[in-house]
């Protein structure tokens, strides 16, 4: 578990180091400003994310959003080409899409987006540019990962058992949200960093609460985004 838990960390934490000194790198004059003002844009975000969903094998949003970004950015980098040019150009982002969603229909199937059952024991959703339910009916829960860029998720827990060695949620925010559900007889530990964000408690205590020896500790880090936690 620990090893799929750490994977799309371990993939955002290398995205970000690689955005953190290209920025360094051009604040300090190590790059030229033809090429730091071309790539420095917002479109460039969107194929930052749509690298990290395709290296997470999430080929078909990943290819999505990688189109919509390198769209925006063409007119920075083709001479002579126009933002007003260029949207007579737009319908290819509907063909593209298209096609994705053609030959790339088991990906969707398998609930990369929207709502859908699972029975798996360990998690791992990721939302980016968009959101979906999930709802686990696990006989041995035991954690996994939830990462939401620019998106949401929502997972119930209210109908699984956990394993008798606790559970972990790895949780990554930026710039999204997740809420979690969970029964109403499970300890909880949060170790949620907060940065311009936060993760909120909801819960409704009663008096048997935190009774239990089954616990359930959700850990990461919230980025201009946050979390709920509620047991109703």
């Amino acid at each position: 578990m620990k090893k799929s838990v750490n994977n799309g960390k371990a993939v955002l934490g290398i995205l970000l180091f690689i955005v953190g000194s290209f920025l360094l790198a051009g604040n300090l004059g190590f790059i030229s400003d033809d090429i730091y003002h071309t790539f420095f844009r917002w479109p460039s975000i969107l194929i930052l994310i749509g690298v990290f969903q395709m290296i997470r094998k999430d080929v078909s949003s990943g290819l999505i959003v990688m189109s919509v970004g390198v769209f925006f950015l063409l007119p920075h980098i083709v001479e002579g080409l126009h933002i007003g040019d260029l949207f007579r150009y737009w319908p290819v982002l509907l063909i593209i899409a298209g096609l994705v969603f053609i030959f790339g229909k088991k990906n969707f199937k398998n609930g990369k987006f929207g709502s859908r059952d699972t029975n798996e024991d360990v998690l791992d959703i990721v939302s980016v540019f968009g959101g979906g339910v999930t709802k686990v009916n696990s006989d041995n829960f035991q954690g996994g990962e939830i990462t939401c860029v620019f998106g949401g998720a929502e997972v119930n827990l209210q109908g699984v058992k956990m394993s008798p060695d606790g559970a972990v949620i790895d949780l990554t925010t930026l710039f999204g949200g997740t809420k979690i559900s969970i029964p109403r007889d499970w300890s909880v530990k949060v170790d949620v960093i907060s940065i311009f964000g936060g993760f909120t408690d909801k819960r409704i205590y009663e008096s048997n609460s935190d009774s239990s020896n089954k616990v359930l500790t959700i850990k990461g880090v919230a980025i201009f985004g946050g979390g709920e936690l509620r047991n109703f």
